[in-house]
């Protein structure tokens, strides 16, 4: 079971990669079959990144809450029907959604395996040797799925829709059996002492990083990025949307002074949790 979970944590990276490369790899069949051009294709990639962006805030609390297997089984199973819907659109509009579909299940399989790679890899004792690994199945997809595809559609003359549709039903076999292992439990306290965990309940709350300007800038730019896109899409004015962000960005920015006092509560807060 320790193997097969290994292997699960491995085709999810393995997934992610096809999905990354998926659209590039037949953008020239797509043009075809659905009649658009090469900016419209760009449009298709667009869609599938910002969408990723979007679910990568929010999907790491689903892993914690829901636990690996519940969103690696998602994953696999999302992604072979994007891939599918990818392979059967009749129109521009059924491709953008495909590819936004994609882009849920790619940030499903690349959190469940890169937070189980170092987990189930090597018995856990070598984690960067781990990671590494995994990277390499990522390149290894990067490789063989323009090669399979290209081969399909070029040399063995099986048309664009059967050819996604191997990959979709290759993606599909894996999250069946991603039914099978068992999962490491999702536990706060695994890689923390309770000490460390008493300290740090009492000393930092999560909102607490709110009152960073880091902090706020990076979340104001992770949410704002895909709307600026959007905005240059209905060709808005760039001006605008850097003035937005700006703005937001820099709202309720709080003063020197008053980070300063931030930290001295939070040392007390430390010290006085010491026993």
């Amino acid at each position: 079971m320790k193997n097969l979970t290994a292997l699960i944590a491995l085709l999810a990276v393995f997934t992610l990669a096809i999905c990354f490369i998926l659209i590039g790899s037949i953008s020239e069949e797509i043009k075809v079959a659905l009649h658009i051009n090469n900016s419209q294709v760009g449009s298709l990639a667009s869609a599938l990144f910002l969408t990723s962006l979007a679910v990568q805030l929010f999907i790491g609390v689903m892993v914690d809450k829901l636990g690996h297997r519940v969103l690696a089984i998602a994953g696999f199973f999302v992604t072979s029907g994007a891939i599918f819907l990818l392979a059967f659109a009749g129109s521009f509009s059924m491709a953008m959604a495909a590819c936004a579909l994609l882009g849920v299940g790619a940030m499903c399989v690349n959190t469940v395996g890169n937070t189980l790679i170092p987990i189930v890899l090597f018995g856990g004792k070598d984690p960067a040797r781990a990671s590494n690994f995994g990277n390499g199945f990522v390149g290894l997809a990067f490789v063989l799925t323009p090669l399979v595809l290209g081969y399909l559609m070029q040399n063995a003359h099986v048309s664009y829709s059967a050819a996604l549709s191997s990959i979709a039903v290759v993606v599909f076999l894996f999250g069946l059996l991603a039914l099978a292992p068992r999962y490491p439990e999702v536990s706060p306290s695994r890689n923390m002492s309770r000490v460390s965990m008493a300290a740090s309940s009492a000393s930092f709350s999560p909102w607490d990083c709110w009152g960073r300007p880091w902090s706020r800038s990076s979340l104001a730019i992770s949410v704002l990025a895909p709307v600026c896109s959007a905005a240059w899409y209905s060709r808005v004015s760039w001006r605008h949307c850097c003035w937005f962000c700006l703005c937001s960005c820099n709202a309720n920015a709080k003063s020197p002074h008053e980070n300063r006092n931030q930290r001295r509560t939070r040392r007390r807060a430390i010290h006085g949790a010491r026993p």
